[in-house]
């Protein structure tokens, strides 16, 4: 199963959500039409992803290549492919009994999640509705620096492997990638198995004022509300410092 943390929008000096802002729509179109978007790369908070490195290569000139290209002609052909391109990046669910994956998951509220003003969307993907132009699919593979690329022996499946790594700094996220190369596509259809609110809206450490109580039914509420599938089950943390999570509805 997979995961895609959201953070939502919030009313200034308050912890109530704004429904109306673009984050808090973008949960709720997530949840209506149980489909995510595949983007271009140059649009990831990080400028060094999909970036790589050329190997003694591009050293030479003269070196032959397929189609007798200068190294110039084939970088610029490569960073054209990695435009047409568009990658949707989630996360595969996080083992709650490791120590080590709670570190992780923490660390994803806090960086697209709002800093637990948001909410994490299990899911799995809706294979039935997968289309004719097959994705390409793969875990991201953690490296210390860039993939290594030969530029005079390059070719275009070449691309999706500079796509599936990242520097090893971005291991926490625990991610896998949809890659498709048709902007048709690039609405990933899901199959939403649960929505998890995050602890940010706890003022003490447990929900112990009704005022507290009241802003995560109340949220809980709306979410269910923009369910597709109303058999979806909304959760919450069990305290602002507990890892256990409990259905509300």
């Amino acid at each position: 199963m997979f995961c895609k943390f959201r953070g939502f929008d919030l009313y200034a000096n308050s912890n109530r959500v704004n429904f109306n802002g673009k984050n808090s729509k973008r949960i709720k179109e997530i949840l209506e039409k149980e489909v995510l978007y595949a983007a271009e790369f140059y649009k990831f908070n990080d400028i060094l992803d999909c970036a790589f490195a050329v190997d003694d290569s591009i050293k030479s000139e003269n070196e032959s290549n397929k189609e007798n290209k200068s190294n110039k002609e084939i970088l610029g052909i490569i960073y054209n492919e990695k435009t047409k391109k568009y990658i949707c990046s989630v996360s595969r669910c996080y083992n709650e009994n490791c120590n080590e994956d709670r570190i992780k998951e923490h660390l994803m509220w806090a960086h697209y999640a709002n800093n637990h003003y948001g909410v994490r969307i299990d899911f799995e993907l809706n294979t039935n509705k997968k289309p004719e132009a097959e994705y390409f699919m793969d875990d991201v593979t953690y490296i210390d620096g860039f993939k290594c690329l030969n530029i005079h022996k390059y070719d275009s499946s070449d691309i999706n492997t500079i796509l599936v790594h990242k520097h090893k700094i971005w291991e926490y996220e625990n991610e896998y990638r949809i890659i498709v190369d048709k902007e048709k596509y690039r609405k990933i259809p899901i199959i939403i198995k649960r929505v998890v609110i995050g602890r940010g809206f706890y003022k003490n450490k447990t929900l112990e004022t009704n005022d507290g109580k009241n802003i995560i039914c109340s949220i809980a509420k709306q979410l269910k509300s923009f369910l597709k599938d109303k058999s979806v089950k909304i959760y919450y943390y069990e305290s602002r410092y507990s890892d256990k999570i409990i259905e509300l509805l």
